[in-house]
């Protein structure tokens, strides 16, 4: 039987942490414009220097409805979805269009760039 007298540890410092943070506001929205004095980070109750990155990748999206007569029953259980297109896939820097599409084409929604006729 062979037994380990004690385990080899090491000891060392990281100059760069990483710390992923998302901050809402009481609604649940994102809260956008942060500088690092309206945040403070704390290691071993001691605040850090925080130095902020992000980037933003806006999107426009449009999606496209058939609402011929054979895809009424698909339709009646989109309800309102509309609000995840422009919530959670484009959010506050994108812009979404939901269209309709049969004989013709209608613009159900549109945010924030093209007005809804």
């Amino acid at each position: 039987m062979i037994t380990c007298a004690g385990r080899a540890q090491f000891k060392t410092t990281a100059p760069l942490v990483i710390a992923p943070t998302t901050v809402t506001d009481a609604k649940g929205r994102y809260v956008d414009g942060l500088t690092p004095e309206d945040l403070t980070l704390f290691d071993n109750n001691v605040p850090q220097t925080i130095h902020l990155d992000w980037m933003t990748y806006p999107i426009s999206l449009v999606v496209a409805v058939q609402t011929s007569s054979n895809s009424g029953a698909v339709i009646d259980k989109l309800g309102g979805s509309g609000i995840l297109f422009t919530q959670l896939l484009a959010a506050d820097a994108g812009e979404t269009a939901v269209i309709s599409f049969s004989d013709g084409v209608k613009v159900i929604r549109s945010s924030p760039a093209t007005p809804t006729p």
